[in-house]
This record gives structure tokens, C-alpha cells and sequence, in this order.
């Protein structure tokens, strides 16, 4: 972008900010002050109004007065002219004070609102004596002094409620006059508070504009000092400058004039063969020789085959260097490798289809990678797996070659191709996205029973397995679900139900393992057959039901406890009497009716593996009394236990002496 244009987009935006904020200042303000004249002009009004209502009840008292005077004197014709022009005033004076009640309920001020309430009932009430007073005064005989008695009496009560209206209105119109002030006064301050916002704005805008400008300044200003230093630099021999790109289109001019500058004076260099003396770059030359000694440092100590050939349009030429290591791993000096090419290192590498391809491939743009065979200067084969890509320097292409000699990880990989041709472990792979079989050892083939390898590959995993498992999932469901937790995880560990290619189906453990060949992640499946185990299993779960038959069958009760006393087994018969909420309570404290240990307790001393104890206790189970007969045993845990057995011999007392057999071994484990 041009500084100008920068320039008049950082100074006409804001003052265009400027200009739309004090419009809209101004608008406000302006609106703030029309709301407040409107309000003063309503109070005034109101005053109006009020002054207007207290002028009327003053002629209202002066007509009754004069009524009164006219009626005492003797004068009916005035009386009765006097009364028609009260009537009038009290209508103007009610619709006067119908607008006033109007103008200041509208305002919805609570002081006015309660004033106006208390001056419209008082006005009632005197208009009320007004009209008494008017019919007594048209009603009075010309010689009834009672009558007039009367009449000044209500004269007099209709005075003082003149009075008290004459009292309200005035503090009606001293209210609003004061409103009135204060609307004017709210008017001015608004006024002024606008024109305080405006010129603090306005500052703020001219200073913004300042900083503006300075930081273009600056900016101008940093760019031309750069450019002067790199001139600077240039005129003494510091040839290596190069300048940075900037956002300002004018610098950017200048930078790329001084770069072309400095470009055409380093081939001058070169051409004319002028000495670093002559041109004053000894500094930048130095500085050219530390940069090359870096890369050769960093090119010379990669522990792998680095070679650099150019290509030509016959394909790839001599190598036009090579690092450290690359002479080391084929044997030949710097000099006799910048003598040969790839060719001479493989002697497969000519015009084949292989080599047109990788030449194809390269001058794309991609990155190759693949193994082959070179021959070091002893002839030794090397298996080597290099990467090669193409960069251009100078207009000119090159392939540069990074190699690795693989000839020790090959004997690995043969080493384990043995072990996993010899393992008796079915052992095969598979790919993603059909995960059908692609390689299996020998032991795949003998457990499946299928004629070869080949043969194997071409089934699925659906084809070596039943329609369903064991719990009724759909194989070809399950077998997702755990390829997908093995992808996920990395191993699943599961049991199956396989079944041989042409035979019967077995239990087998199929282990899942996530592994990557060739960038690309696979699964190796590890097989075994379990029939075998499975057949112990039942023989187990057999045992285990015989023994548990003949417990349940016994009319004794059985526990098992540990060596701190809690119940960790009931037979059927114990738990019918004493609920299977005691196991893990201490036995005495579900037996004994006092819960205390039993005097004779063998649990009072160490517990020995097959060791018999009997003795005989009373106070059990509701003042029973029992023989019960404990045998040391190892429980499932490895820890010690003790199998007891209760013979109810009936009712006995609490203090019975408790009875104890000689202790004696029972052959066992």
C-alpha cells in the first residue's frame, strides 16, 4: 500500500469517527434540551393554570361578599345579578382546574399528585357551601333576620374554605414555578455537559491523530535507516546484505532497487576478477568462509550417506559432492566419489522402467524413498534405504541422496521371520479396510487346517468363524466391535469361537495388537486353542457344584472364618437362620447371645493348616448349647481360615463349663 494512501486512510478515518460522533453528540444534546424546554414550558403552563384558578377564586369570594352586602342592603335586583355571574365563575374556575388536575397527574409526580387531590377536595367542599350559600341567598324573604343569621354564617365558613383553596393553589404555582427553574437549570447543564463531551472527544481525536502520524513517521522513518545502514555496510565490503520486505510501497520500491544493486555488484566481482583489497569485502568474504565451514561442519558429522548429483539430460550425473560419512561407508576417498555416479555404486541403475519411473517421480516434486543393493570399493554388498529429492540451485537441477545401511536391520528381520515361521502360536495379519487375512505363519495353516498360505489369504475372518458367538452376538458384529477397541487401544485381549476350515468349531484367546508396516497401521492377530483349558474349566465348575451339593446338603451348620474372626462363608443352613447379612460380621457377635468370644476360642491362638479342634459351648442362638469342630485351612486369598461346624446339643444353661477336645492333625494341605 502506498504511504500516501496509509497516510489518508490513518487521517481521514478518524476525523470521519470525528464527525459522525459529534453529529450524534449534537443530537442528543439537542434532544436533551427540547425535552427539558418542553418540560419547563408544561410547568409553566401549569403555573398558568393555577394563577388562573386562584384569580377565579378570588372574584368567587369578592361576588359573595357583594352578594352578601347587596342582600343586607336591601338591594335584591344586585344580589340576584351578582349570584348569575358566580355561577360563571365557578364553571371557568372548575374547568381551569379540570386542566391543571389533567396536566400534573400526566406527570406522575407522587408530592404533586397528593397537592392536586387535597386541592380538588377542598374545592368541592367549597363549592358545595358556594351552592348552599347561593339557594339561601335567592330563597331569603325580604324581612327574615334569622334567615340572614344563617346566611352569614355560611358566608363566613365559605370565607375560610376560600382561604385554605386560595393556601393550596399557591402552593401549586410555587411548586411548578420552582419545577420550572429546575427544568431550565437541567436544560443549561445538559447544554453544557454535550459541549464538555464534544471538546474532550475532540482532544482525544487530535491526539490519536498525532500518534498516527508520529508512528507513520517512525515507521518511514526506521525503514530509510535500514536502507542507509545496509549502504553503509555495502561500502565496506559487506556484501551479504540483503534488506526486508515492508508494508510500505515506497520502501518496498527502494529495497528491491538496492537488492538488484547489490546482485549485479556481486557478479561485477565475480567477472572482473577484482581482489577483496580492491572492493573492500574482506569482512563479507570472512563471513562467507565462516557460513561455508558451518555447513560443512553440519553436512560432514550426518550419520548418514548424504550425495549431491546433478541432473542431466542423459539422467543423473557424477556427484558433485558428498559428505564425511558417505566415503566412509563405501571405502573411496572425497576425490575418487566426485569421479563416479549412482551408477557406479549399483550397476542395475540404467535406462530401465525403474529408473525412468524414480527420474519421473523426482522431477514432479516428489519425495522417493525405496531400498536397493550397493556395492562398497571391497565388494561388500550393502542393503541401503535412501531418499532422494530434487532441488534447483542455480538453475540447475539436482538430486540430493540420503542413504542409511539397512544390512544389519535386514538380518533382524530375518531373524524374526524365523521366529514367527517356527512359533507354535497361530500367528497372521490384517489390513484395513476389509481386515481380511493377508499373511500367516505355519501355525495358522496346521490350526485351521487349511492347504497353504495362499489358500488362507483368501478367506475372511467371517469364513473362519460360526454364525454366532457364545453370547449370541452376531460374528461378524463382534469381530468390528473388537477390531475397532484394538485399533483404539493398541492390543485386545478376547476369547472366540473359531472354527477350522473344513471341520468344527473351538474355543480359542485371540490376541490384537496394532502395529504399522510401511506407514500403514495393521493388526497381527495371535491365536491359540483352548479346548483343552475349557475341558479343566468344566471339570472345575463340576467339582465346584459336587462340593457345594454336599454342603447344602448337610443339616449342620457350616461357616468359615478368618483370622480376625469375621464370617467370610454360610451354608444354606446358616444363612435360613441367621440371614446372609453376617457374613463380614465377627462370628461371636452373631452367635453368641452375650457377643462374646467363646471361652475356648482355638482363634485365640495361631491358626495351623489342617489342625482340628473341637469344643463345646452353650449361650448360642437363643441359650443353645453347641459343639462346634474348627479346622485350620488356607482360603482362596492365601490367607489362613478356620472351617467350623455346629452340632446343636439343646438347651444349657450360660455359666455350662465350656468343653475342649484334645487338639489333633487331619492329614491335608
Amino acid at each position: 500500500m502506498k504511504l500516501q494512501t496509509r497516510a489518508l486512510l490513518f487521517l481521514i478515518i478518524p476525523l470521519i469517527l470525528l464527525a459522525l460522533y459529534q453529529y450524534n453528540s449534537y443530537s442528543i444534546v439537542i434532544g436533551q434540551v427540547q425535552a427539558q424546554v418542553q418540560l419547563a414550558e408544561a410547568r409553566q403552563h401549569n403555573t398558568d393554570l393555577a394563577i388562573n384558578v386562584r384569580y377565579l377564586t378570588l372574584l368567587n369570594a369578592r361576588g359573595n361578599n357583594l352578594a352578601v352586602i347587596y342582600l343586607a342592603s336591601g338591594n335584591y335586583t344586585s344580589a340576584q345579578k351578582e349570584i348569575s355571574i358566580l355561577y360563571d365563575l365557578k364553571r371557568q374556575r372548575l374547568e381551569a382546574f379540570a386542566t391543571l388536575k389533567s396536566n400534573l397527574l400526566s406527570q406522575n409526580d407522587s408530592a404533586e399528585t397528593a397537592q392536586i387531590l387535597k386541592f380538588e377536595k377542598t374545592l368541592m367542599t367549597a363549592d358545595a357551601k358556594d351552592t348552599e350559600i347561593l339557594a339561601l341567598i335567592a330563597a331569603l324573604p325580604k324581612t327574615d333576620a334569622e334567615q340572614q343569621l344563617i346566611v352569614d354564617k355560611k358566608t363566613e365558613e365559605l370565607d375560610h374554605l376560600e382561604d385554605n383553596l386560595l393556601a393550596d393553589v399557591s402552593g401549586i404555582i410555587s411548586s411548578n414555578f420552582a419545577a420550572a427553574q429546575a427544568a431550565n437549570q437541567q436544560t443549561s447543564i445538559s447544554l453544557q455537559n454535550g459541549l464538555n463531551a464534544l471538546h474532550v472527544f475532540s482532544i482525544t481525536t487530535f491526539i490519536v491523530v498525532l500518534i498516527i502520524v508520529f508512528f507513520l513517521n517512525s515507521l518511514t522513518i526506521n525503514s530509510i535507516s535500514k536502507i542507509s545502514s545496509a549502504v553503509e555496510a555495502v561500502t565496506k565490503g559487506k556484501f551479504d546484505v540483503e534488506l526486508e520486505q515492508s508494508n510500505i510501497y515506497e520502501i518496498q520500491a527502494l529495497t528491491n532497487s538496492f537488492n538488484r544493486v547489490l546482485a549485479s555488484m556481486k557478479l561485477a566481482i565475480l567477472r572482473t576478477g577484482m581482489s577483496k583489497e580492491d572492493m573492500g569485502i574482506g569482512e563479507a568474504l570472512r563471513a562467507k568462509k565462516e557460513a561455508e565451514d558451518r555447513y560443512l561442519s553440519l553436512f560432514n558429522s550426518i550419520n548418514e550417506a548424504i550425495m549431491v548429483n546433478k541432473m542431466t539430460p542423459k539422467g543423473p550425473g557424477n556427484f558433485v559432492d558428498v559428505n564425511d560419512y558417505a566415503c566412509q561407508l563405501f571405502g573411496y576417498s572425497r576425490e575418487e566419489m566426485l569421479q563416479m555416479g549412482p551408477a557406479d555404486l549399483d550397476k542395475s541403475i540404467g535406462q530401465n522402467e525403474k529408473t525412468k519411473g524414480t527420474i519421473k517421480a523426482l522431477l514432479s516434486g516428489s519425495h522417493v524413498l525405496y531400498q536397493m543393493h550397493q556395492q562398497s570399493k571391497d565388494g561388500r554388498k550393502l542393503l541401503m534405504s535412501i531418499s532422494m529429492r530434487m532441488v534447483e540451485i542455480g538453475g540447475e537441477k539436482y538430486i540430493i541422496s540420503a542413504g542409511r545401511d539397512i544390512s544389519g536391520a535386514k538380518e533382524l528381520e530375518d531373524k524374526y521371520r524365523a521366529l514367527y515361521e517356527s512359533s507354535s502360536d497361530a500367528i497372521m495379519t490384517l489390513e484395513p479396510p476389509s481386515w481380511n487375512f493377508t499373511a500367516g505363519n505355519p501355525a495358522t495353516i496346521k490350526l485351521f487346517g487349511t492347504k497353504d498360505e495362499k489358500e488362507f489369504t483368501s478367506l475372511t475372518p467371517g469364513d473362519l468363524s460360526p454364525k454366532y458367538q457364545p453370547d449370541g452376538q452376531l460374528s461378524s458384529v463382534k469381530s468390528k466391535k473388537m477390531i475397532e477397541k484394538a485399533m483404539k487401544e493398541g492390543s485386545n485381549l478376547f476369547e472366540w469361537t473359531h472354527r477350522k476350515y473344513k471341520g468344527e468349531n473351538f474355543p480359542a484367546t485371540v490376541l490384537l495388537t496394532k502395529m504399522s508396516i510401511g506407514g500403514k497401521d495393521v493388526l497381527q492377530a495371535t491365536v491359540r486353542e483352548i479346548s483343552d483349558l475349557k475341558k479343566k474349566e468344566e471339570e472345575l465348575k463340576y467339582q465346584k457344584a459336587f462340593s457345594e451339593t454336599i454342603l447344602n446338603s448337610l443339616i449342620e451348620g457350616i461357616d468359615i472364618v478368618d483370622e480376625k474372626l469375621r464370617i467370610v462363608y454360610m451354608n444354606p443352613v446358616f444363612i435360613k437362620i441367621f440371614g446372609r447379612q453376617a457374613i463380614g460380621k465377627k462370628c461371636y457377635a452373631v452367635y453368641k447371645d452375650n457377643k462374646r468370644q467363646c471361652e475356648g476360642c482355638p482363634l485365640k491362638k495361631p491358626i495351623k493348616i489342617g489342625e482340628t479342634r473341637a469344643i463345646t459351648t452353650s449361650g448360642v442362638a437363643g441359650g443353645n448349647a453347641f459343639e462346634i469342630t474348627h479346622t485350620g485351612i488356607m482360603l482362596p486369598n492365601g490367607k489362613k481360615g478356620v472351617l467350623e461346624v455346629f452340632r446343636n446339643l439343646g438347651k444349657k444353661t450360660e455359666g455350662a463349663a465350656h468343653k475342649s477336645t484334645p487338639s489333633h492333625k487331619k492329614k491335608g494341605k
